[in-house]
């Protein structure tokens, strides 16, 4: 199923289509989580521009750690 998402990064917010693509039961933690992998469907016009805050914040978090 595909759904209307937004994503915010920062001070921008991404409009795009999101569907599941799959889902685990995480029976280690307590209490149990599960986890997921999403699919973003960006319009082309943003693809760069979510790309590039993606991975400006993920250089930021490894920065961080």
């Amino acid at each position: 199923m595909i759904s209307e998402c937004a994503i915010r990064i920062q001070d921008k917010v991404f409009t795009c289509k999101v569907t599941v693509v799959w889902v685990k039961e995480d029976l280690s933690e307590d209490p149990l989580s599960w986890n997921l992998g999403l699919w973003f469907k960006m319009p082309e016009d943003s693809e760069e521009e979510f790309e590039t805050a993606v991975h400006t914040v993920r250089s930021d978090m490894k920065e961080n750690d």
